[in-house]
């Protein structure tokens, strides 16, 4: 199990690098680590794309930034 901390560092650089694409090139490694067989991989980036989903989701207007 990869801590929480390190799956949003993970989403934070794929952000950084990929910009409004990083969820489109989490999915396709997901599909790829499926298509694979590995199903430990799959899973961790599967958290990965949760965590660029909450990254660049719009924020309610009462609720805290961190």
């Amino acid at each position: 199990m990869i801590p929480d901390l390190d799956i949003y560092r993970a989403a934070k650089l794929l952000l950084d690098r990929y910009g409004e694409v990083a969820a489109v090139r989490a999915e396709r490694r997901v599909s790829e680590l499926w298509d694979a067989g590995d199903a430990e991989g799959t899973a961790v980036w599967r958290q990965i794309l949760h965590a660029v989903g909450e990254l660049t989701r719009p924020r309610r207007d009462d609720e805290p930034v961190n």
